[in-house]
């Protein structure tokens, strides 16, 4: 097995980042069909695990790393398809959830910090830029996690307008499958400070973590950009010097 994965890694490496973007964008995009479909829970019970072993076998830059980044992702994506899966005690229970979106939070928080400080001191490349990107999106499914994790303590922390242009203040009785699509659009709209208006946070821990997404994602794309300008200019000043050094024929 270990040796399986060393081999998997090895084809997901050089273009790592390529693939996470691939895995997080399908499931973004397959989240709003899956609603109301027989096949939603499994479905999206296999692209998260998917992501999470991605994500485990694309980051790790040694082996060691690799099967200990694995086996994390492993623990998440059990705890996703048990809570996910399974409507028995004591996998429906309050602290059950909480204890699986904080284990996914956490593996995905891991994985955005090594990416950083891969993205932000590396050459830029077509796959870092991927990573950038990726980085960027995975922090929206990183603060939705935290608005669901919000929810699960007070079901009243949000304040959402449904399809039918209901109010509803109390969140109690809507499943993962329900919140989790409602937390994805609000945690984007929140990330690139858009804001329709339709989603409200209550409660004070949701207050504040919706400012802290927004303060994010403009810092991020502010550093992101400053970034890539800067390396834009070092290699364009290289080129330069490389051409004003060449001796004319």
């Amino acid at each position: 097995m270990p040796g399986g994965i060393v081999t998997i890694r090895g084809w997901i490496h050089p273009r790592n980042y390529a693939a996470l973007l691939l895995a997080v964008i399908t499931l973004m995009m397959a989240v709003p069909f899956l609603h109301d479909t027989p096949a939603e829970r499994v479905v999206m019970t296999v692209l998260l695990t998917v992501i999470l072993l991605v994500s485990s076998l694309a980051m790790s830059p040694s082996r060691g790393l690799s099967l200990t980044a694995f086996a994390c992702a492993c623990l998440a994506a059990i705890l996703w398809a048990l809570f996910n899966l399974s409507g028995a005690a004591p996998f429906n229970t309050v602290l059950f959830k909480i204890a699986t979106y904080a284990a996914a939070l956490a593996f995905f928080a891991t994985v955005v910090f090594i990416m950083l400080s891969d993205i932000l001191t590396g050459t830029v490349t077509g796959n870092r830029i991927c990573g950038a990107i990726c980085v960027y999106l995975l922090m929206g499914v990183i603060f939705a996690l935290l608005y669901l994790i919000a929810v699960s303590l007070n079901p009243q922390a949000f304040s959402l307008t449904d399809y039918s242009g209901r109010v509803l203040r109390n969140l109690s009785h809507y499943s993962f499958h329900d919140l989790f699509p409602v937390f994805l659009y609000y945690s984007f709209s929140t990330l690139s400070t858009l804001g329709y208006g339709d989603i409200i946070p209550l409660s004070r821990f949701a207050r504040e973590v919706a400012a802290l997404e927004a303060i994010s994602g403009q810092l991020y794309l502010t550093v992101l950009v400053a970034r890539l300008v800067g390396l834009h200019i070092i290699v364009s000043h290289r080129s330069d010097a490389g051409s004003s050094s060449t001796p004319a024929s």
